[in-house]
């Protein structure tokens, strides 16, 4: 019997995006958020807010805009600028906060069971 806990996995994006959606990923680290809608920036003091959400025509990615400064940020990049963190790090910090690999878990199911139910309402908000 092969004991997998010895098996070494290359934990990078695409294995992290094979197992959760960006969305959930955005939704545990920013909060809820509907596609269009302009929030303050989670990196800055906003007077006005100028950051949202939106889906990539040409890819398909959900991405975090940043209009004042110009910057539009995958789910790990987002993770990597708010907790200025080298690549792995990020993924290794998101995959151990869904209990993905070893170290503090601190997602629930239930909090999943609610986050599958949003990407259902950020993939109907696509289509509008």
């Amino acid at each position: 019997m092969i004991d997998f806990s010895k098996v070494n996995v290359r934990i990078d994006e695409e294995w992290l995006l094979s197992r959760l959606n960006p969305s959930t990923i955005f939704r545990l680290y920013h909060g809820d958020f509907m596609l269009g809608k302009v929030y303050p920036s989670v990196f800055r003091k906003d007077k006005d807010p100028a950051c949202g959400f939106f889906i990539h025509k040409g890819t398909g990615a959900l991405l975090y805009n940043d209009i004042a400064q110009g910057e539009k940020l995958n789910c790990i990049q987002f993770v990597m600028k708010l907790y200025d963190l080298k690549y792995y790090a990020a993924i290794n910090k998101i995959a151990a906060y869904f209990g993905l690999i070893e170290g503090e878990k601190i997602v629930s199911d239930e909090w999943l069971k609610e986050s599958d139910d949003f990407e259902e309402e950020i993939k109907r908000e696509e289509v509008l």
